[in-house]
């Protein structure tokens, strides 16, 4: 004789329990199904029926997609996180303002630019090109001090044309001391020839 536990007979064919357990958890669903959703039978299509139960299906999948993008976005910060502590620190000294630190640019010039102004700019120009220059009546060619045979002179040649003059060019050593020619030299060499 056989026992029936729960609606099988015991030592019945495992193929056919297993069918049995299928049986019963199918049932099982249905009427979960029905507790769940009690309208549906009543007012909805039966395909709407089956995209709502696909739907509740596939959750378990989509929360899966879902944790994986959310894990995938914060390993991508972490990434970026640490790259950005990776790059080597400077000590954090205090910097200084730009106003408090940079004087402003003194003029190593200062002492010979407003003689240049007021004794050789009307002859050899603000910017040292020369040109035609009139004075008592007689007309010179001033030569440009940017070009030409000036740039090719030696300082020595300047020193001399500074302090004895010549060509209509007025004497200096008399007005000037050997420091401020020299310092003229190195004026128009700077200002005008770039060197």
């Amino acid at each position: 004789m056989r026992q029936t536990r729960g609606g099988l007979q015991t030592g019945a064919d495992p193929a056919e329990i297993e069918e049995a357990e299928k049986t019963a958890n199918l049932r099982a669903d249905r009427e979960f199904e029905r507790a769940l959703w009690p309208k549906l039978y009543s007012r909805r299509s039966q395909n709407e029926f089956a995209r709502l139960t696909l739907t509740a299906r596939f959750k378990p999948e989509m929360q899966f997609l879902r944790m994986s993008l959310v894990a995938v976005a914060l390993l991508i910060f972490v990434i970026g996180c640490q790259r950005a502590t990776d790059e080597p620190q400077t000590a954090s000294a205090p910097v200084p303002s730009p106003t408090a630190s940079v004087s402003p640019p003194t003029d190593e010039f200062a002492s010979v630019r407003p003689i240049f102004a007021e004794s050789c700019a009307r002859c050899h120009r603000d910017d040292g090109a020369g040109g035609l220059y009139e004075n008592e009546g007689r007309r010179l060619r001033v030569p440009s001090l940017r070009e030409g045979r000036a740039v090719g002179h030696s300082d020595a040649r300047y020193v001399r044309q500074i302090t004895n003059g010549g060509d209509g060019m007025p004497a200096f050593g008399d007005r000037l001391s050997p420091e401020q020619i020299n310092e003229f030299v190195r004026f128009v060499r700077r200002t005008f020839q770039n060197q």
